[in-house]
């Protein structure tokens, strides 16, 4: 079995690297970057043949100033932060983890569809601050329970978010440019619907696509005036599926009941961001793919490609992509 160089750049806390660290083989050397300045993840680069990435840009300078490098994992689903022209030409493999965070995203999403559907922010700080506003929330409060969910994006994802929908007695339709098996849209009781047809019909519409050239701000102006009123928009994929700008008009003049929002197109968001002002979204720092319980798994099937590779052994199926 080969030993490896495995660099890791990004910004992790010392618990996520203590994991990281006792989940690697004891053959192999970690190496962590001291900052996120470019000199320090350069130097953690340096002698690396393997890269574990997660939310960090992986640039064409990056790929070719790493002389070393033959693999870079993404622990995660979105590749959208590397620069796969420059990976393709440099002969460095990349894969990500297909489905590895599937569940606490799901989780996070129907976490999001609740409280902006409630106001639980809203209402958090307003019992903190001594006002009892029981009945103005009667006036704006709104269940999940017999409500029509569309799911744009069916993969993993979504289909794990479909799945906790089975607790709710909600109607589940979904768009995707795939349709799903009619075994599991049985199992799951999803229907397939047009795009047009999803976003006008859905009370909560939450968007689990990739950040690609086709998906970008494919939700603007158009798409949430063709929204009810009373819909929620949920984004736990990649803030450049949204054009903000059309967001943020939506919610200002209520043209939308609310939104969800985990990812924004610029990370990490600043204080200027309008978002902060309003009452009707609920924002959380890209952290829905993020728990404790998981990290481990993600840790633990990024090192089995590796040993795959090493094997010559094919991936898991969605893995590869370059």
């Amino acid at each position: 079995m080969a030993a490896h160089v495995v660099a890791v750049i990004d910004d992790f806390q010392q618990k996520s690297l203590d994991t990281i660290a006792q989940c690697l083989p004891k053959d192999w050397t970690l190496k962590v970057a001291a900052s996120n300045s470019a000199g320090d993840m350069q130097t953690a680069m340096a002698e690396a043949d393997i890269i574990f990435l997660m939310g960090q840009a992986m640039t064409a300078h990056m790929v070719q100033a790493s002389r070393k490098l033959r693999f870079i994992q993404k622990l995660g689903a979105g590749v959208d932060n590397i620069d796969l022209q420059a990976c393709k030409a440099q002969g460095v493999a990349v894969a990500k983890l297909h489905g590895g965070n599937a569940v606490p995203v799901a989780e996070h999403s129907l976490l999001m569809t609740l409280a902006t559907l409630r106001r639980l922010p809203q209402l958090d700080r307003d019992t903190r601050a001594g006002l009892w506003v029981r009945e103005q929330a009667r006036t704006v409060s709104r269940q999940l329970s017999g409500k029509t969910v569309g799911i744009v994006g069916f993969g993993a994802i979504g289909r794990a978010y479909a799945r906790l929908l089975r607790g709710f007695d909600a109607k589940v339709n979904y768009f995707d440019t795939v349709q799903a098996p009619p075994a599991l849209c049985r199992e799951l009781n999803a229907t397939f619907t047009d795009f047009d047809a999803l976003l006008s019909t859905s009370d909560i519409l939450s968007v689990h696509t990739p950040l690609t050239d086709a998906t970008r701000h494919r939700f603007g102006a158009r798409e949430f005036a063709l929204m009810k009123p009373t819909a929620v928009f949920i984004n736990c994929a990649r803030g450049g599926i949204v054009d903000e700008a059309a967001l943020l008009e939506a919610l200002k003049r209520n043209s939308i009941h609310g939104a969800g929002i985990d990812v924004f197109a610029k990370e990490p968001t600043t204080q200027s961001t309008e978002f902060f002002t309003l009452d009707n979204c609920v924002l959380t720092p890209h952290t829905a793919g993020g728990t404790v319980d998981n990290f481990e798994q993600v840790v633990k099937r990024a090192i089995d490609n590796v040993q795959r590779l090493d094997q010559g052994q094919a991936l898991p199926e969605g893995d590869w992509v370059v």
